[in-house]
């Protein structure tokens, strides 16, 4: 059970807005038609073997501190004076993104739920982001254990009710689909690995190995669904959250029980990117201000969701 119940806590800091929605699914997988399903065994392997990895090297330093676990990853190296981390700079960046396409995914759900103006959608965005910003980390992951299993049955329960079409069927691999594959996992595990750093200092060898392969199989199982759901009904891709929306086609009520998943998809992605961002700025004599964090975030976010996921997240 506390392998299966670590499997969650990492597949809800993985399953975003983008995930959850399907927005990402279709970028980097479904738009390339029945060949993608081919390579969720290839992406089965670069988790796990992954997130292995990166349990090994958890047991490498007592210290909880990113900046600690990621000189296990990458060494440091001086330029002008000064001990830089090329990782560090690769994360920061990475944690800006994918928190902006987090906080773009919120005001995009409220406007489709409730359809608030713009404003109103960034107001109770940003409030969100502060109460994020200083609830407790262990809090925000409770929610893990009851929405992952939830989302697993409701995107199985979307694909068995979604009006489905024949779909078009070719075996034509796009050149760009191994490269993405591996981007996809990569940047997953760069956006976990924090997470995943501490998880592995409380379990065996053993345990590890176990996290490993569940939270493979949970991914990419629902990987597996979501691209079923596009190719079997494509006209859902024209919109923005296409789960979202195709829920709501099927009852109201279903509708917002998926609402509420990826909102819970959200805060548990949010809360790893903006943890591990929090280290960043309160590292820096300079820019120690949480305040200035969330500033460039929301500037960020106003690249829109949609932008976010098929420009910045590949970049």
């Amino acid at each position: 059970m506390k392998c299966l119940a670590y499997s969650f806590i990492i597949v809800s800091a993985i399953i975003g807005a983008g995930f959850a929605s399907g927005a990402e699914i279709f970028s980097f997988f479904a738009q390339f038609g029945f060949s993608s399903l081919l390579f969720v065994i290839p992406l089965f392997f670069c988790f796990f073997i992954s997130i292995k990895l990166v349990f090994c090297s958890s047991t490498k330093t007592s210290e909880n501190s990113l900046y600690a676990q990621n000189k296990i990853l990458c060494k440091n190296f001086t330029m002008f004076n000064k001990q830089i981390n090329p990782f560090n700079v690769f994360m920061f960046f990475s944690f800006l993104i994918i928190s902006s396409s987090m906080l773009a995914g919120i005001v995009s759900l409220f406007k489709l739920q409730f359809g608030f103006s713009t404003f109103t959608c960034y107001f109770f965005a940003i409030l969100i982001s502060y109460f994020i910003i200083f609830c407790p980390f262990k809090t925000l992951f409770s929610f893990s254990y009851f929405f992952v299993p939830l989302m697993i049955v409701c995107v199985f329960v979307l694909f068995l009710l979604i009006n489905k079409t024949p779909p078009v069927i070719t075996l034509n691999i796009s050149p760009s689909l191994p490269f993405l594959t591996i981007l996809y996992c990569t940047q997953n595990i760069f956006l976990s690995c924090f997470l995943i750093l501490r998880l592995g200092k409380s379990l065996s060898k053993k345990e590890q190995a176990l996290t490993a392969l569940f939270t493979s199989l949970i991914i990419c199982f629902l990987i597996t669904l979501g691209i079923l759901c596009f190719l079997f009904c494509q006209n859902i891709t024209q919109f923005e959250m296409p789960f979202v929306s195709a829920s709501y086609k099927i009852s109201p009520t279903f509708g917002f029980v998926y609402f509420i998943i990826v909102f819970f998809a959200v805060l548990t992605t949010y809360a790893t990117t903006i943890s591990s961002l929090k280290e960043f700025f309160t590292n820096s004599k300079k820019y120690n201000n949480k305040s200035l964090m969330l500033l460039i975030i929301v500037f960020l976010s106003l690249f829109n969701f949609n932008n976010i996921i098929n420009y910045l997240y590949p970049i």
